[in-house]
Parts: structure tokens; C-alpha cells; sequence
């Protein structure tokens, strides 16, 4: 049994000795402690999604752009739904939700990092008699996406260091 306990206490020394971190746990820079997100209102999925991938670090969106110390700008929030799988009877059985997502950063100080484009793509399926789960289906998929977009726009925020006003 020391043996182990030994073990892991090695474990658990040697992963925090590395600089291991869990998962959405990195701290942003200081310059996007207080995020304002222009052009989304505070109920699309995509706000919220945003919202719940940066709750466990110092970051949080603000409501007004003075109180903000970066703004991220969204120039484009698409969700397109086509038909993905029909079958022999030319009915839609399946579908496929796009989201892409334009956007930039512009920090206090009035730098601008590069705009970026993220797409995801997921399918789900339609059943004619099941309307109702049908739309249950489309929701969670769109749900999906916003978490897959914001977590997206989270690591590259990480993955860029706050861009300074004298960058181009």
C-alpha cells in the first residue's frame, strides 16, 4: 500500500511539474479578462456557449464595450441547414447544420489581431412521425456547434498574444 501512495504522489509531482492543465482550465492573457462580444445577443447559443467555455478562468463577457479590456467582433455567425441523406422515396432523413464564424480581436490598447474563420459541421437525423424529437435533434445540434465555435475562439485566444496598437 506505501508503495502505492508513492506512486502516486510521483504522479501527481511530476504532471504539475510539467505545466499539465486540465481541459478549458488556461488563464487568458490580462488583456482578455474582460471580453465584450459585439454583433450576438446575449440568448444566441453561440454568447452563451462562449460564456460557459470561459467560466473557469478569471475571463468573463461583459455587457457594455467601456468595461471591456478586448472586444471580439463577429462579422459573420452562418448556420446553414441542407439535407444530408434522403431516402428512396425522396424524403429527407438526415441533415447536416453548418456554422461558420468571422471574427476578430481588437484589445483596449487598439490592437487588432487577424480575422479568423471557423467552421463546424454536424449531422442529425429526421424522422417524419417523430416531429417533435426531430426538433429536439436540429436544438442540440445547434447547441453543439455554438460549443464547438466557442471553444474554437477560446484556444485562439490562447494560441495569439494580445495583439499591440503598433501591428498593422
Amino acid at each position: 500500500m506505501p508503495v502505492l501512495w508513492a506512486i502516486l504522489i510521483a504522479a501527481a509531482l511530476l504532471l504539475g511539474g510539467c505545466g499539465y492543465q486540465l481541459r478549458d482550465s488556461a488563464e487568458l492573457p490580462a488583456s482578455y479578462q474582460r471580453l465584450y462580444v459585439e454583433n450576438l445577443t446575449a440568448d444566441d447559443p453561440l454568447y452563451r456557449a462562449l460564456a460557459h467555455a470561459l467560466r473557469h478562468g478569471s475571463t468573463r463577457l461583459v455587457r457594455h464595450p467601456a468595461e471591456a479590456t478586448a472586444r471580439v467582433v463577429i462579422e459573420r455567425n452562418e448556420l446553414v441547414d441542407r439535407v444530408a441523406v434522403v431516402d428512396p422515396r425522396a424524403q429527407a432523413r438526415e441533415y447536416e447544420l453548418t456554422q461558420t464564424v468571422d471574427f476578430y480581436v481588437v484589445t483596449s490598447e487598439g490592437g487588432r489581431l487577424p480575422s479568423r474563420t471557423l467552421t463546424a459541421s454536424r449531422q442529425y437525423g429526421y424522422d417524419p412521425v417523430g416531429v417533435l424529437a426531430s426538433a429536439g435533434n436540429a436544438q442540440q445540434t445547434q447547441w453543439e456547434l455554438a460549443e464547438t465555435i466557442a471553444r474554437l475562439i477560446h484556444y485562439r485566444l490562447l494560441a495569439e498574444p494580445p495583439a499591440r496598437s503598433d501591428t498593422p
